[in-house]
C-alpha cells in the first residue's frame, strides 16, 4: 500500500476515532443498544408471557365428577363448585377466573357407552388462562388415553428427541444473526459513508484533497480501508453485544443455548467472511455517495437497499440444501456471506465455498475501488 494511501486512511480514522463522541456513538453504542435491547426483549417475554412458578390457577368446575380429584390434586389449583354458567363464563372474561370446565351431568355414568363433551371457557389474551386450558386439556386427554387405551407413542423413559442442544443452538443462532449482521454492517456503511464522502462535497474539503499530489486510487483506497476498519469494529462490537444478550433472549423463549459449542476456528472464518463483507458493502456506499451531491441525497439514495439487504440474511433460512449447497450460487456476491454465515452458524461449514465467497468478494472490492478511483478522477463529479 502506498504512503499517501495509509496517510488517507490515517486522516478518516483520526476524524472518528479521534473524536471521543464519534467513536463512542459510532463504535461502542451499537454493542451497548443491542445488549440492553435484547436483554430487555427477553426479561419482558419472560415476564409477560411465562407464568410464574408459584401462581395458583383458579378454575371453576360445573358438575364436577369425582376423578377430577384426582387430576387437580395439586396446591397449583385453586377449585371452585359453580352452577351459574353465564356469571362463571363473565368472570373468566373479566380475568377474575383462568378457566370454567363444564362437565356433562351425568358424565360418570355414560363415561363408557357414549362420547362425552365437556366444554371449556378460557381466556386466550390472559396468559394464564391459556396455560390453563392448555394443561387441564393435556391431562383430561390423558385420562381417557388411560380409560380406553389402545396403543402408546414414546410410553418410555428414553430420550426419543435425537436433536442435541448444539443442534438446537445452531438452529436458533443461524436464524438470528446472519441477517441481524448484514443489517448492522450495512446500516453502518450507510451512516458513515455518505458523511465521509458527500460530506466533504458539503464542507468543500474534497476539492482541497483532490488537488493535492495524491493519485485518485489512492485516495479512493485510503478512504475504503479506514471506513472498512470503523464499518468492522461497530460490526464487532454490534455482535458481541448480540452475543452478550442472547442468553436473556432465550430465558424468555424457553430455548437452551449454549454459544461455546463454537470454538475459535468458528469465530476466526466468521471474521474473515465478515471482512470481505465490509469491504464489498463500503466499496458499493461509497460510490453512491461520491455519485451524490450532498450528504442527504447519497442516504436517501442507500435507504431502500436496507430492504434488500434485509432479504439476502433472511435467504439462510428458507432455501433447500440442496440449493444452497451450488457452489455457484457462491459467485453471488453478499448473498455468498449470508450462506456462509448461515452454514457456519449451523455447524455446516464448507471451507470451499468460504474461500470461494471470500475471493469473489476480494474481487469485487478491487473492482468497486477502481470504479471510485474513475469518480474521483472526474471533476465534474467530485466538485
Amino acid at each position: 500500500m502506498r504512503n499517501s494511501a495509509i496517510a488517507i486512511a490515517k486522516k478518516e480514522l483520526h476524524r472518528v476515532l479521534g473524536d471521543k463522541r464519534l467513536f463512542f456513538t459510532t463504535i461502542v453504542l451499537p454493542g451497548i443498544m443491542l445488549f440492553v435491547m435484547y436483554s430487555l426483549v427477553g426479561i419482558l417475554v419472560n415476564t409477560v408471557f411465562n407464568t410464574s412458578d408459584d401462581y395458583i390457577y383458579k378454575i371453576q368446575i360445573e358438575n364436577m365428577p369425582t376423578f377430577m380429584n384426582s387430576i387437580l390434586d395439586s396446591e397449583k389449583y385453586e377449585v371452585t363448585n359453580v352452577d351459574d354458567t353465564d356469571n362463571a363464563i363473565e368472570s373468566v372474561r373479566e380475568g377474575k377466573y383462568d378457566l370454567l370446565v363444564i362437565f356433562p351431568p351425568d358424565m360418570e355414568t355414560y363415561i363408557n357407552i357414549k362420547v362425552q363433551n365437556i366444554e371449556m371457557y378460557y381466556n386466550s389474551k390472559n396468559t394464564q388462562s391459556n396455560e390453563a386450558y392448555i394443561m387441564l386439556s393435556s391431562m383430561l386427554s390423558g385420562f381417557e388415553d388411560s380409560i380406553s387405551n389402545v396403543f402408546d407413542i414414546n410410553n418410555g423413559n428414553k430420550e426419543y428427541d435425537l436433536a442435541t442442544d448444539k443442534d438446537n443452538t445452531g438452529q436458533f443462532i443461524s436464524m438470528l444473526l446472519p441477517l441481524m449482521l448484514m443489517m448492522l454492517l450495512f446500516n453502518t456503511c450507510t451512516s458513515i459513508a455518505p458523511d465521509a464522502i458527500a460530506g466533504e462535497k458539503d464542507r468543500g474539503t474534497i476539492a482541497t484533497l483532490l488537488v493535492t499530489p495524491i493519485k485518485r486510487s489512492n485516495i479512493a483506497l485510503g478512504k475504503i480501508v479506514s471506513l472498512g476498519i470503523i464499518v468492522l469494529l461497530s460490526g464487532i462490537s454490534s455482535f458481541i453485544g448480540v452475543m452478550l444478550a442472547l442468553p436473556y433472549l432465550m430465558e424468555g423463549q424457553g430455548a437452551n443455548i449454549n454459544t461455546s459449542y463454537y470454538e475459535v476456528d468458528d469465530y476466526c472464518w466468521l471474521l474473515i467472511i465478515v471482512i470481505s463483507t465490509v469491504l464489498v458493502m463500503i466499496s458499493f456506499t461509497a460510490i453512491v455517495a461520491a455519485l451524490s451531491n450532498s450528504t442527504k441525497e447519497a442516504s436517501t439514495t442507500l435507504a431502500p437497499m436496507t430492504i434488500f439487504i434485509g432479504l439476502i440474511g433472511i435467504s439462510g433460512m428458507y432455501v433447500p440444501d440442496g440449493l444452497a449447497n451450488n457452489r455457484w450460487l457462491y459467485l453471488i456476491p453478499l448473498y455468498n456471506s449470508s450462506q456462509c454465515m448461515n452454514a457456519l452458524f449451523s455447524f455446516r461449514l464448507n471451507v470451499i465455498n468460504c474461500i470461494i465467497t471470500i475471493a469473489i468478494n476480494m474481487l469485487l472490492t478491487i473492482i468497486l475501488i477502481k470504479i471510485l478511483a474513475k469518480i474521483f478522477e472526474s471533476e465534474r463529479i467530485m466538485l
